[in-house]
């Protein structure tokens, strides 16, 4: 059953509690001896007592899952519950899920984060508009999917000549991410080097700052740099140029990553153009959580 089914909008959380859990199969004395695990689960025990047509949509699944999770089932079925709330409350929900299958409990989690999927399932079906297009291990099916993504997007990425920004006199034609070699990257082991190749065009003779960084698959800022900060002088543009920026022993972590870039003015506070890469995708044996991949020696 859907998360929240059931769900009446004029009740309160507490009455949504009983309703649901009903409509789960449990008694009133079970859901009487449940309710205060719900609600401490869900953190909700200030609003609890208002009308569920008041909560933010993270509200609603979190008292949704509580629910579900709190009546026990031997089969659980999550859809993309894990998209919406905050990250305190996503490691709740992982970890009560993590207890369930420990438990020898079923999981059919659907998802679109390639990170929670690795880590909760065992197997995996990849689904195209309904139709099975791959099923076996969780990490060989992940590996196809995205694989697949990075092809679907080649077409549109920015290695493709871009359109002039209105206005903008100076602006990045295209962004190319290469290895060592010069050869187009679309994975990179742990530790491997990568540079960015920007072609930039100008209507005019002018100065410039340049800038560069990484974000991860959420869109998350995890490393940016321009020539201001690091005490570089305007550079001198006229008509065409070309600027490289070389990352030696890239440390990320497995996953998917694209790096932007931006042209600012002499000041560095005025952005004249700002495109992404294309994906690429970071290839690691070792399994490690945060947003970089640091150096480490274990003394055990």
């Amino acid at each position: 059953m859907e998360l929240g089914a059931g769900f009446h909008p004029e009740f309160t959380g507490r009455q949504n509690i009983y309703l649901n859990a009903a409509l789960l199969g449990l008694s009133r004395e079970e859901i009487r001896e449940r309710e205060k695990d719900i609600i401490d689960f869900a953190e909700l025990r200030e609003f609890i007592d208002r009308p569920v047509k008041t909560y933010s949509s993270g509200m609603y699944v979190r008292l949704a899952f509580s629910i579900a999770t709190t009546v026990d089932p031997d089969i659980l079925i999550v859809d993309e519950a894990l998209s919406v709330g905050d990250q305190h409350f996503q490691k709740k929900c992982v970890d009560r899920m993590m207890g369930f299958r420990e438990r020898g409990k079923t999981i059919a989690f659907c998802s679109h984060s390639m990170y929670h999927v690795n880590e909760l399932c065992e197997n995996v079906i990849w689904l195209d508009r309904g139709t099975i297009r791959r099923a076996g291990g969780a990490r060989s099916v992940i590996s196809a999917y995205e694989e697949w993504c990075r092809n679907r997007e080649k077409a549109s990425e920015a290695e493709q000549p871009q359109t002039h920004p209105d206005q903008a006199p100076v602006w990045i034609e295209t962004v190319k991410i290469v290895d060592r070699h010069g050869q187009r990257i679309e994975s990179l082991s742990d530790g491997g080097d990568l540079q960015v190749i920007m072609n930039l065009k100008a209507d005019k003779k002018l100065k410039i700052h340049i800038g560069a960084g990484f974000r991860n698959h959420a869109g998350d800022n995890l490393f940016g740099v321009t020539t201001k900060g690091e005490g570089f002088p305007p550079l001198e543009i006229d008509e065409n140029r070309t600027i490289s920026m070389s990352f030696p022993n890239l440390a990320l972590l497995y996953g998917k990553y694209t790096v932007f870039c931006v042209l600012l003015d002499e000041t560095g506070m005025h952005v004249y153009d700002l495109k992404i890469s294309k994906e690429f995708g970071m290839k690691g044996a070792r399994e490690a959580y945060g947003l970089i991949n640091m150096e480490h020696i274990w003394n055990l």
